[in-house]
């Protein structure tokens, strides 16, 4: 929250208690306070006698090795329309981009093998995830909500929709920087350029 707040070292923000304890799912303003005492304590953040907190030198270190919003370093969370006509946008596009450009890893809901109920494993797997990529082509609603949750968790999200679905885009999310592409390959291309230059761990690979 505060990373979000105070993207350059040096910069404070101010905190009120009572009506930003909900940004870390605190119910109380003491349950908020309980926890910017710990990581005061564990030197992360500076602050706490009053209302203006920054991030220490350890505090930035700390989420460098995380990258911004958690989760594990270099995975990405993919969420889109599960439709045939998307199946090498999928894979021609964005997996290519993210582990053979970029040398991450992409997950999607599809391939997972998992026992639970899917909501629940949606949430596990972005809250896992150290960014999220979002297609919006097709205007699923379920899309909408997976990337509103990484974005409320502070990870990055990075938005695409094939150029066709463009002009249906929600108002409330039309505003942020989507890529709009025509095939895989243009989606690849503008894919991995974004990734390298957004996302923390991401490297220039090799393409075949």
């Amino acid at each position: 929250f505060i990373r979000n707040r105070c993207p350059r070292p040096g910069q404070t923000v101010r905190i009120d208690l009572s009506n930003d304890c909900f940004v870390i799912d605190a119910l109380t303003p003491e349950e908020f306070r309980y926890v910017t005492r710990h990581v005061v304590e564990q030197q992360l953040v500076g602050g706490g006698e009053g209302p203006l907190f920054w991030l220490t030198p350890k505090g930035w270190e700390y989420l460098s090795g995380l990258g911004i919003g958690g989760g594990i370093r270099g995975r990405c969370f993919v969420a889109m329309a599960f439709r045939h006509s998307l199946e090498r946008a999928f894979k021609d596009g964005i997996v290519a981009a993210v582990e053979k450009d970029c040398g991450l890893t992409a997950v999607r809901m599809l391939e997972l093998e998992h026992n639970d109920k899917i909501c629940d494993r949606i949430i596990v797997e972005i809250r896992r995830s150290q960014f999220v990529i979002a297609d919006f082509t097709f205007q699923r609603g379920g899309v909408y909500f997976e990337a509103g949750f990484a974005a409320a968790l502070g990870k990055p999200v990075i938005w695409t929709c094939n150029a066709c679905h463009f002009h249906r885009l929600h108002f409330d999310t039309r505003q942020f920087n989507h890529i709009k592409w025509e095939k895989p390959e243009d989606l690849r291309s503008q894919l991995a350029a974004r990734i390298r230059g957004t996302i923390p761990g991401a490297r220039l690979t090799e393409a075949p």
